[in-house]
């Protein structure tokens, strides 16, 4: 397969060119780093499993990281250079079976009317015909996390009568999903192996040693969540990555602000109901 992109980066960590079909999990993210903080729990469940699968995809190339340390003279050429070394790195030690780095600067993802990426996209699923696909969510602070998973939702949108995904899930990098109505949110043991999490996460040491601690604030909100999650019971799960599902909005014809907007009134009338409550 060819991605439009002539700087696209097509990887293999060590397993057979055509041995990915059916995959269980694609991950779409927009930077190098954010597949390990937020799909942890599915590279876990994928890992050492001969019948799972997890492909990474991501779309631009990391140019506009921020930088310091020994990093902070470094070009956007050398940051794009570290950071694809970096994601094959973590690819190899979460044992994925294909990652696609699409490498577009992230104003061609954030431009609506440009179609490339979104050819790319539909040719990896088409590819990988992953039964789960996950993205970012569409309430994420990053503009360029929304706009990947706009990009990979106009890419089901276009293939809706060749292949869907059994489920399209939107999960937490910039701004955590645990304002959601208990109703909205999915979540995600992330438990499991430890050492793996945070191999992961400490691999980008162009973030990790650059002034972005995404390793030790990552691997805390995950705690976080589960011990947030219920007031009124103990721990069964010590470490979860919350998402929302996406599927039946990517396949109706609601609007991407119409989507957000539900989610919003959710928690609006979950609060106001509480409220109602105690306040008479």
């Amino acid at each position: 397969m060819k991605l439009l992109n002539q700087s696209s980066i097509i990887y293999y960590p060590s397993i057979k060119k055509n041995d990915i079909e059916d995959t269980t999990y694609l991950c779409v993210a927009a930077h190098q780093d954010d597949i390990e903080i937020m799909a942890y729990s599915q590279i876990a469940e994928c890992y050492n499993d001969k019948n799972k699968n997890f492909v990474a995809t991501v779309t631009t190339n990391g140019s506009g990281s921020p930088r310091t340390g020994k990093f902070k003279n470094y070009t956007d050429e050398q940051m794009i250079l570290t950071r694809i070394d970096e994601q094959k790195q973590a690819a190899d030690i979460g044992h994925y079976k294909a990652l696609f780095m699409l490498m577009y600067p992230s104003s061609i993802i954030k431009d609506f009317n440009q179609h490339n990426p979104i050819e790319d996209l539909k040719n990896i699923i088409l590819l990988t015909r992953p039964k789960v696909i996950l993205t970012h969510n569409l309430m994420d602070k990053h503009p360029s996390h929304v706009a990947s998973a706009i990009k990979v939702i106009q890419a089901l949108k276009e293939l809706k009568d060749i292949f869907s995904p059994e489920k399209v899930i939107g999960l937490e990098v910039w701004r955590g999903l645990d304002w959601l109505s208990q109703n909205d949110k999915l979540c995600f043991d992330t438990t499991k192996n430890k050492r793996l999490q945070k191999d992961l996460l400490n691999v980008f040491e162009s973030q990790v040693q650059g002034g972005k601690r995404y390793d030790l604030a990552a691997i805390g909100r995950r705690y976080a969540n589960a011990t947030f999650f219920e007031s009124h019971s103990t721990d069964d799960i010590k470490s979860l990555n919350y998402g929302v599902d996406m599927t039946e909005f990517v396949y109706s014809d609601k609007t991407y602000s119409e989507f957000v907007c539900e989610k919003i009134n959710n928690f609006k009338n979950e609060a106001i109901s509480q409220l109602d409550k105690l306040v008479k």
